[in-house]
């Protein structure tokens, strides 16, 4: 049909696990995966070797998450942790990640266009602010 298929499955487990289930997606041809930013550094990387032609999308913060609830998970505000995050993505390896719009500033001034960055939370008035 010539469409591109982006599989928001958002994988974090071990990184065994990780790659067999990256080695079953990438068989289907889609263009990209979501995973889990804050999966271990192992994970990412089974990922991204498992991935074939695929592009693995780091998730960094999700939308829903408060100021507060960020600094007491991560330790580190939003902006701070989306930063900590494509840096992590980009050692890894990754090729992509999800964030805000707010936060693509950010990540620009952190790994400048070596991810490719996808913006999902754009969103009309009439939409609740923690949705996308």
């Amino acid at each position: 049909m010539g469409i591109e298929v982006f599989g928001d499955w958002k994988l974090k487990d071990i990184k065994n696990t990780v790659a067999k289930s990256v080695t079953n997606i990438s068989k289907h041809g889609v263009w990209g995966f979501t995973i889990y930013a804050d999966a271990s550094e192992g994970a990412l990387r089974a990922a991204v070797r498992a991935r074939g032609n695929a592009n693995v999308i780091g998730v960094t913060v999700l939308t829903d998450i408060s100021p507060e609830e960020c600094e007491k998970t991560y330790g580190r505000d939003p902006e701070s942790q989306v930063a900590f995050f494509a840096e992590k993505l980009v050692e890894c390896g990754v090729q992509a990640l999800v964030c805000s719009p707010l936060e693509l500033a950010t990540v620009r001034k952190t790994v400048g266009d070596k991810l490719i960055c996808i913006t999902p939370g754009i969103r009309d008035e009439n939409t609740p602010p923690d949705d996308q």
